[in-house]
Formats: structure tokens, sequence, C-alpha cells
């Protein structure tokens, strides 16, 4: 605690936190990605709706500060519930109980950077603007949750300015998507660009800086059933935005493989967990690495056989733990131009390929996963063998990559 005591009395730790591969004269070892140049104050902020405020994510699992470095508004870390007298100052990060709204992925993101960025003696803030049971079109420019991020912002870079720190939005993370299926990937990709590029704008306004590449790190929403709809629509769209280049969104994971509370939302151990994916990706991102989710990139047919060759390796099977229905063919269907399935089997044949066998051979097919209909989710068993993990409330998790809701046309 010895950092946030001398935050409050002085500020006095002037820190920019960057560091570029190593020399070699002989160049005989490529030269490592330099990491991004960090400010004395990195704000994170959570964004979107009821997965994004921890809706039903309770108890609250960080009740005490994960690190000395992880900081939050004085009035909270859901903006929305933040009482008068509102950014006086900054605290150490913890979480709250407001209503139903306990644990939000905000301290698994601050947790989880910080154990994989080593960021120094730069300090992480975050800050919750998520609303639950609103819209990708009611929180975006000009509604009061928009307001909120611009606030957490103006405020934010205030308060640096008065202790002469430097300050920089580092990224904002989107859990929403529940509220607009059936409204269709386009529609749903040219509203999270605009709301993106909307606050890309009005955060350069305040601050005078460049933001054009201002990471939003996404969830792919899993959840298609519990709305009644049997085409993910609006996960495929957080998909295609995140396979998409240079666009500035990176989907970090899908949620079927998590544990819920409901249809809908997920216990606060997911909860954390969630937020673990997304500062996972962030640190990689800032690290100068290539990030996708896992996917399908390339494919032959041979036969009645299809090979699809994965962006990822170490592939296996496994049953997500906490669903009890079966998942048919791992999640996998190919389907032809009549709607006939065609799978007779799916097997992992090395390390980043899978074979499925039809009962005829493909012509004019599309090969979907996660599209059926597993207690509510849009679920699948492929994932790689990712060696990350992240500690939560006393367990160990494997932070695999699951592999993403997909519709691949052959």
């Amino acid at each position: 605690m010895k950092k946030i005591l001398a935050l409050f009395a002085s500020f006095a730790i002037m820190a920019f936190y960057s560091c570029g591969g190593d020399d070699n004269d002989n160049n005989e070892v490529p030269e490592e990605p330099a990491k991004f140049e960090l400010a004395d104050i990195n704000h994170i902020i959570t964004y979107g709706q009821s997965l994004g405020e921890g809706s039903h994510s309770s108890p609250v699992l960080t009740t005490s500060p994960f690190a000395d470095n992880a900081l939050m508004f004085n009035h909270g870390i859901k903006t929305h519930y933040g009482l008068n007298p509102m950014y006086r100052f900054f605290v150490p990060h913890i979480e709250q109980l407001n209503e139903e709204n306990g644990e939000t992925p905000a301290a698994g993101t601050a947790q989880k950077f910080i154990i994989d960025y080593k960021p120094g003696e730069a300090y992480i803030l975050s800050s919750c603007c998520a609303k639950g049971s609103t819209t990708i079109a009611q929180l975006s420019k000009g509604s009061e949750w928009y307001n909120n991020m611009l606030a957490d912002v103006t405020n934010a870079k205030r308060l640096a300015d008065e202790q002469g720190k430097s300050y920089k939005l580092l990224a904002v993370t989107w859990s929403q998507g529940e509220y607009d299926y059936g409204n269709g990937i386009e529609y749903y990709k040219t509203k999270l660009k605009q709301l993106r590029a909307d606050l890309i704008a009005d955060v350069e306004v305040i601050t005078g800086e460049d933001y054009s590449k201002l990471p939003f790190i996404t969830y792919q929403v899993s959840s298609s059933y519990s709305a009644g709809k049997s085409y993910p629509d609006i996960g495929l769209a957080l998909y295609e935005l995140g396979i998409e280049a240079g666009n500035g969104f990176y989907m970090a994971t899908p949620i079927y493989h998590m544990q819920y509370f409901d249809k809908w939302h997920l216990v606060n151990v997911s909860s954390k967990l969630l937020g673990a994916y997304y500062g996972h990706v962030l640190s990689e991102i800032l690290s100068g690495n290539e990030w996708e989710p896992l996917r399908p990139v390339s494919h032959t047919v041979s036969g009645d056989n299809i090979l699809l060759v994965f962006n990822k390796g170490g592939l296996a099977f496994s049953k997500p733990d906490y669903l009890t229905e079966n998942i048919p063919n791992h999640g996998f269907s190919v389907k032809n131009s009549e709607g006939k399935e065609l799978i007779k089997f799916v097997i992992i044949v090395s390390d980043n390929t899978i074979k499925i066998e039809c009962v005829d051979t493909p012509r004019d097919v599309t090969v979907t996963y996660g599209f059926s209909n597993t207690n509510n989710r849009n679920a699948g068993e492929l994932h790689d063998s990712s060696s990350v993990k992240m500690k939560i409330g006393g367990t160990t998790f494997s932070m695999y990559n699951w592999c993403s809701i997909f519709e691949y046309k052959l």
C-alpha cells in the first residue's frame, strides 16, 4: 500500500513504462516487438450491458486491493451508481455490490493485465460505465451511459493533470449484444464501429491526443437461444469485427464455456474470468503481438472429407464443465444448400487441423460451429491448449482459447 499512500500524499512518482526488444549485434535472435509506452495513469473503461456491470455476479470477490497500482475513482467502480462528491481522487480498486450488480469484469481485466504486462510504476485506472438491459443504440453517442464514459475520461485527465501526471485511455472492453439479437450482422457492425469512432473523436477533443488505434476488446455473446433466435447474428458480428485487420476491434473469447447464473448472466467467478481474458488480450496487443480468437483459416476437400485448418495449435475437444446437455458433433455442422446435415463424425487429425467426414462429397456447403442449442447457449467443445492461467477465489483456471462461433462457407 506504500504506492497508494504516496499517490494520495504527493503523487511524486513519474513513470512512463516502455521496453523494446533486446538488441543483438550479430542478429542471431529476432528482435522482440516493442511494448506500448504507458502513461502514468492508464485508464481501462468497462462498457456494455448487464454482463459488463456484473449483473447477478455476487457475492463480490474483489473486496480488497489486488495490486498497489490498481485504482478506481473515489465514488466506486460503477459510474452510474456513484454518489456525490464524485471524481475527487483515486482509491485502490475494489468491487462493490450495487442492487443486483456485483463483480464486474473490470477487476479481472486490470489484475490480469498487471500480471501479464508488468507495468512497473504505471497506474491502471478502471471504471465501469455499463448499463444492463440496453441495446447498442441506447449505449451510443448522446446517451447517459456514453456521456458517463466522457465524464470518466474528462475527470481522470483532470486529476492526472492536477498531480502533474500523464494520462491515457488505454482500452475499452465491450460486453454487449444480448439485446440486439435479430438486428443483423451488418447493422450491429455498423453501430459498433460508429460508437468507437464517436468515442475516439470525443476523447481526442478532451485529451488533445491521437486515439485512432484505441483498442475495443470484446467478448462473443453466446446466448442466441435465450433470445429465441437460432441464428447467432450478433455473435457473428463480433466475430467478424474481431478478425478484420486494423479496425481496432479484438475479440477475446466466446463465453459459452463459462458458468452462468441464469440463461443470460455469469456467476461472480466467471465475470472476473471474462475480465481476465480481456486483460490478457490487452497485454498481447500492447506487447506488439498479433491477436485473433481461435478460428478456421483454410480448408481442403478430399473425397467426402473436409480438412479444416485453424490459426492456433494444440487443438482438443472437451465439453464445457457447466453444460449438461449433449453437444452434437462437438458443436460442428455441415449443411448443403438444401439444409441437409452431412456430418458423419469429427476428429482432430493434427496439432491445428480437424477432419470432418461427411455422408457425401461436400459441395456448396456451409460449416458452422456453435449453432446448436445447448442449455440455451451457442456452444461447442473445441479449444486450444493455451498455458495461460488465472487464479480466482482460490481456484486456478486454464484460459484456453475456446473456438469462436463461426459460419464458414466452402
